[in-house]
């Protein structure tokens, strides 16, 4: 059966990336949370049917950008540890359940970026292990970036003349 999971897990086996783990479930799900309480509004809050996670940053803090290629620009993000990268599947999964299923770790942000250009899906999340940023992109075609992230989105935006 095609998960996003299968498909992430496929693509990185093709890349022959080693240098990356699947966190655990309740890891993963405790991580969300705490990302959630530092640059997101709550789904009460927000109301919003679907409670996506990038449409509570937009309400709450963080920059925005429209561009179908600017995921790619990720790969230029100033980040020397480790990457955790999660996503979002579809709308309906925001609705039925508040956790997520699947959160990486990548030692190397540009590792996570091949694997992303592979099969770029679903919205993305990216954020490092202190919770400094978020980076987000979405099936919309848009980069979010809350914390310390906003800032770089910003210069890039004003490089890219967007």
């Amino acid at each position: 059966m095609w998960t996003s999971e299968s498909v992430f897990l496929e693509c990185i086996r093709d890349l022959g990336i080693t240098r990356f783990h699947k966190l655990e479930l309740a890891e993963a799900n405790s991580i969300k949370k705490s990302i959630e309480e530092k640059f997101a509004m709550s789904c009460k809050d927000a109301k919003l049917f679907y409670c996506r996670l990038f449409e509570r940053l937009i309400n709450n803090t963080g920059s925005l950008v429209f561009d179908k290629q600017a995921w790619l620009w990720f790969r230029d993000y100033p980040e020397s540890s480790s990457v955790l990268a999660f996503f979002e599947t579809d709308k309906e999964s925001e609705v039925r359940s508040k956790r997520i299923e699947h959160m990486f770790e990548f030692e190397s942000i540009k590792d996570l970026i091949d694997v992303y250009s592979e099969a770029p899906i679903y919205t993305l999340y990216i954020t490092n292990r202190n919770y400094d940023y978020l980076l987000a992109y979405t099936v919309e075609d848009s980069i979010i970036a809350a914390g310390t992230a906003m800032d770089w989105l910003d210069a890039r935006m004003r490089q890219e003349g967007v």
